[in-house]
């Protein structure tokens, strides 16, 4: 009888024991298939909260999760241009199973800004710092700005002695081989491999493009703005109309609009674009921002100008000694010049206008070899002139050139239009015009 029930307590007990390890190695097993799983495949979702894609504020949030683990950035504090980011991390699979927390095995953590370079293990407090108004040091967008990141790598150097090595008749051996750098390569068995995942958020920082307004040439059909290093969008558009052209310039190449109609004020609105590698997926891919604010430009008054008087008055005749020097030809010699007295006439010139028009913002006028800018739409333009010679200059016949400036960029005169040729004497006097 005691051996009947002695024999009835073993039974029980093996059938109470069996299936408690027939449990934990199963759970094991499955582990062991998620982190296989996870290593076969890199992907990841990407999940952003109180974020517009350019700026941080508290409570800016990017979640990455994938087959392995769970990584998130967070900023916990906004400072004028520094943000402060705290990260965590998460495995979703076992300690018992893999390493998780530093040594060889285990995950190491890396945080880059354009403020510190740090490695973590996931039990640390993983914090990181960006100044948002600085480009990203080692970024691949323009130094003038543009998109720049934050970056997080995570590393693991994976050799699991109840995993590895894992054969080729393994469900996950060939896009394990595919997708992660393995050793041995291209060998029949995998005995180590090594996780390098690479995560970013990205700020914005304003280009330092400009429009160099001294390259800006205006003629009857076409403004010319120079050429400059990065591509732009260039929208231009009748004033008060309201539809935008564009047209679309490489790096390096110049800018010119052409097909316009003349005496006509177009608004320009330039828009560059600044390419970048996304750092998560190195797609080339870019952003657009404006250059400047939108601006107007006229094209050349294709009208002569009218007047109705010249008047010459406050006549004074003098001398002037140039001293001797060196001159320079065209060609590149140099030769000296030795000192000559010209004689001057200093004068005040007055010309009324007729029918001035409405795009007019100065009269540019070129007597010999000077020229002279008078800004402003206006029906008399006046200003004191003088003209040198080697004869007699007293009631001598002066030829001048006369044209609107459809602008005035700083202070010259941009988009000169139809020239008219007028006629006067050195000495005080009036003369009339019908037109």
């Amino acid at each position: 009888m005691k051996k009947i029930i002695a024999l009835v307590l073993a039974v029980i007990m093996l059938v109470s024991i069996v299936p408690v390890s027939a449990i934990a190695v199963g759970a094991k097993e499955a582990e062991q298939d998620k982190y296989l799983a996870g290593l076969a495949d890199p992907t990841f979702t990407k999940t952003t909260a109180n974020y517009d894609g350019y700026h941080f504020k508290v409570g800016t949030k990017a979640v990455w999760d994938c087959k392995l683990y769970t990584l998130s950035a967070t900023v916990t504090k906004v400072n004028g241009n520094f943000a402060a980011f705290t990260i965590k991390f998460n495995s979703k699979v076992s300690e018992e199973c893999t390493p998780i927390d530093g040594g060889w095995r285990g995950y190491h953590i890396y945080a880059f800004s354009n403020v510190e370079s740090k490695e973590y293990s996931p039990s640390d407090t993983m914090t990181l710092i960006v100044n948002t108004a600085k480009i990203d040091p080692f970024s691949s967008s323009s130094a003038a700005g543009g998109m720049q990141f934050i970056k997080i790598r995570v590393e693991k150097h994976a050799y699991d002695d109840d995993v590895f090595p894992l054969y080729s008749g393994s469900t996950y051996f060939a896009d394990i081989a595919k997708n992660r750098k393995v050793y041995p390569e291209n060998a029949g068995s995998i005995s180590e491999v090594y996780v390098e995942d690479t995560y970013a958020l990205g700020y914005y920082v304003k280009p330092t493009y400009k429009i160099n307004t001294n390259a800006i040439k205006v003629a009857y059909t076409a403004i010319s703005f120079g050429t400059y290093a990065f591509p732009c969008h260039l929208y231009y558009r009748a004033k008060g109309a309201k539809t935008w052209a564009k047209k679309s310039f490489g790096a390096k190449k110049a800018w010119v609009l052409s097909g316009l109609k003349a005496n006509t004020v177009y608004e320009i609105k330039p828009v560059c674009v600044i390419p970048f590698k996304d750092p998560e997926t190195n797609e080339s891919k870019y952003v657009l921002d404006l250059v400047c604010n939108p601006f107007y430009l006229t094209t050349a008054i294709n009208q002569i100008p009218y007047l109705s008087a010249v008047k010459i008055s406050g006549v004074k005749y003098g001398k002037k000694t140039i001293p001797a020097h060196w001159g320079n030809y065209s060609d590149g010699r140099v030769v000296w010049i030795p000192a000559e007295t010209l004689n001057t006439c200093t004068y005040t010139l007055a010309l009324s206008m007729r029918a001035v028009p409405a795009n007019a913002k100065g009269l540019y006028i070129k007597v010999g070899g000077a020229a002279y800018y008078l800004k402003g739409r206006k029906g008399t333009y006046s200003t004191r002139m003088t003209f040198q010679g080697k004869g007699n200059l007293k009631g001598k016949k002066i030829a001048a050139a006369i044209a609107y400036s459809s602008n005035t960029i700083g202070y010259a005169a941009v988009g000169i239009g139809s020239a008219r040729t007028i006629h006067y004497r050195l000495r005080n006097e009036v003369t009339n015009y019908k037109k």
